[in-house]
């Protein structure tokens, strides 16, 4: 077995890593893709084997065409999150679902489609390399996300920047059959996480701090 990375390098590479959403012109190389894909492969699952699929969408004008029909599906959707059929759905969302889709997804999707006016992708921020992790009806809903992660993780040890994109997951799962079609995500999967990369544009000094919200022992 190889040596094994030690805690304080272990820290040390998760607080290095920040949330890029500027980047270089460049693109990715496919060897730094492949390192992403195979280190992904090893991330834990509910129940083996894993059934965690990846949609790798590489090159920067393909990322913006993902980005600009994943923003087709929003403006189409976008009934679904008016106020007078959230209203009409009040009585049957908790009090959360609610303010999620009123307070966020509203007020989100506009500034999607202000920003797409100006010809600026504010979806994907016009990263080279995106990574849909999405799974099977029968897998664990978390699995894609802590494949996600180990990406995300492996691409900062290759020098690349990395984003989360949480909104696009569950638009897919509210509609989309023609743009699954076209990306090869099967329909009745559950839906993921987004994860963009490129080379950073900027270069942070300094790391976040972060902290859980609560720790309790029993």
């Amino acid at each position: 077995m190889e040596t094994r990375a030690e805690y304080e390098e272990l820290m040390a590479l998760m607080l290095a890593r920040r949330s890029t959403r500027e980047f270089e012109d460049r693109e990715i190389e496919q060897e730094k893709i492949d390192r992403i894909l195979e280190a992904a492969s090893k991330a834990p699952m509910g129940i083996p084997p894993s059934d965690v699929e990846v949609l790798v969408i590489n090159g920067k004008e393909k990322v913006r065409e993902f980005s600009d029909d994943m923003l087709e599906l929003m403006k189409s959707q976008k009934w679904i999150f008016s106020k007078p059929t959230l209203l009409l759905m009040r009585l049957l969302m908790k009090r959360e679902e609610y303010e999620l889709l009123d307070k966020f997804m509203n007020p989100v999707i506009e500034i999607f489609e202000e920003m797409r006016k100006e010809d600026t992708d504010y979806l994907l921020y016009g990263a080279p390399l995106a990574m849909y992790f999405h799974v099977s009806p029968y897998a664990d809903p978390a699995d894609p996300f802590i494949t996600a992660t180990y990406a995300m993780l492996a691409a900062e040890t290759l020098g690349l920047g990395s984003c989360m994109i949480g909104t696009i997951g569950p638009m897919l799962k509210s509609g989309g059959k023609k743009v699954k079609e076209k990306y090869g995500i099967k329909t009745r999967n559950q839906p993921g996480i987004v994860v963009i990369y490129g080379y950073p544009a900027v270069k942070y000094r300094r790391a976040i701090l972060r902290n859980l919200a609560k720790v309790h022992y029993y």
